[in-house]
């Protein structure tokens, strides 16, 4: 006698993961569940990464952790990765049977971390009427893409020019954005 109706098989391979939200350490996954189940209910997911090239690991098995079977539960958040690197993910699911074959890779690069920043000038003023801000900050490098926010509004920050562009004694440089009019 076996614990699962006769004929039943382990589950069809999942998709890959798909990426749902990106930090500058951690990287949000979540997956669907098999198209087959075997003929018995899924029981659980087991999700491995890791840095491309590397060897993936365990991020997330309820049963190897022994916790409890969560069959529902279709996400995971990888936390704890370097900044501005590549990861891989790959999932598979289990029921009574025995687990599936993992999917194929999944890929995500984590965003670079945010700049360091020494200062601003206005700090206050008004969000309207182009306000010239001035950033200052030992992390902003030239050819890099800089935003800044104002309430609701995203406005392009350039590099500085001129008497701007010599970094100061503390080693920052600054950048400009104007307050959307």
């Amino acid at each position: 006698s076996t614990p699962y109706p006769l004929g039943s098989t382990t589950p069809s391979q999942l998709e890959a993961p798909r990426v749902v939200a990106v930090t500058s350490t951690s990287v949000r996954l979540a997956w669907s569940p098999p198209l087959e189940d075997g003929g018995t209910p899924v029981l659980g997911y087991a999700l491995h990464g890791g840095a491309i090239g590397g060897p993936p690991r365990l991020l997330y098995d309820p049963l190897v952790e022994g916790s409890v079977p969560e069959p529902e539960r279709r996400n995971h958040s990888a936390h704890g990765l370097r900044p501005n690197s590549t990861y891989v993910f790959q999932v598979a699911c289990y029921n009574a049977v025995g687990r599936s074959q993992f999917s194929v890779l999944a890929r995500a690069t984590t965003a670079a971390p945010a700049p360091a920043l020494s200062g601003a000038q206005p700090l206050a003023g008004p969000l309207r009427g182009g306000t010239r801000v001035r950033v200052r900050g030992g992390d902003l490098a030239f050819g890099r893409v800089y935003k800044g926010r104002f309430g609701e509004q995203v406005v392009p920050a350039t590099r500085g020019s001129g008497a701007d562009e010599a970094t100061a004694r503390d080693g920052s440089a600054a950048i400009h954005c104007v307050t959307p009019r």
